[in-house]
């Protein structure tokens, strides 16, 4: 928003681009459902990472249509490329979450009545006092954020302008490293649970996702 609300003033040029916003706000709800989903379900948590990223590629979509130039040259023109690999980004990642989705459906309803052992309950609730850390933390990251980005916003010349150059380094930059954090924190607690190397390196992908 720092770069929009700038020196170019592209949300106030283009209404287009403060669609811009709404998507923020779906982001936030979006967090909000992952570290609900956590102690729930590994394979939900890790949908919803995807649903995220998604999302974030959309909102930049229509802050790539307010310097979007219609000409014959299209491929010569960074802003029309960057809209074109956003457009095959989100297309794709919109293809793979539906992907994901229908498999771990067709997963849960093959084991929907198998009982839960105990050593998984004993991993469930280390995962409920995961996410219930990461309720304050997020919470308190956002707000660090929003009060930067306000600086930012009415004093340019302050630190926080040149930092959120990019919208997307507002809060996403350090809330995927928290989950890249607490995706190898549930590895090592995993370790204790089980010993199948195939579920070690489903895990270990897991992280890998994640960056």
């Amino acid at each position: 928003m720092t770069q929009a609300m700038g020196s170019d003033g592209k949300l106030l040029k283009n209404p287009i681009a403060a669609i811009y916003t709404p998507f923020s706000f779906i982001l936030v709800y979006e967090v909000y459902l992952l570290i609900y989903y956590l102690p729930k379900s590994i394979t939900t948590y890790i949908n919803k990472q995807y649903e995220i990223i998604t999302l974030i590629v959309i909102r930049r979509i229509f802050k790539d249509l307010s310097s979007l130039e219609l000409s014959s040259n299209w491929f010569e023109i960074k802003d029309d490329l960057q809209f074109t690999y956003d457009i095959v980004a989100s297309i794709l990642l919109f293809y793979l979450l539906y992907l994901f989705a229908s498999q771990s459906r067709d997963v849960f309803n093959s084991k929907i009545e198998a009982q839960i052992p105990s050593k998984v309950v004993n991993f469930i609730r280390y995962k409920k006092t995961i996410a219930t850390v990461l309720v304050p933390l997020l919470l308190g990251l956002a707000l660090y954020n929003l009060i930067g980005w306000t600086i930012g916003t009415f004093i340019p010349s302050s630190g926080f302008a040149v930092s959120f150059k990019n919208i997307n380094n507002i809060f996403f930059d350090e809330f995927f490293t928290i989950l890249i954090i607490t995706d190898v924190l549930l590895l090592l607690l995993s370790f204790f649970y089980t010993d199948k190397f195939h579920k070690v390196i489903r895990n270990s992908g897991f992280i890998i996702s994640t960056i």
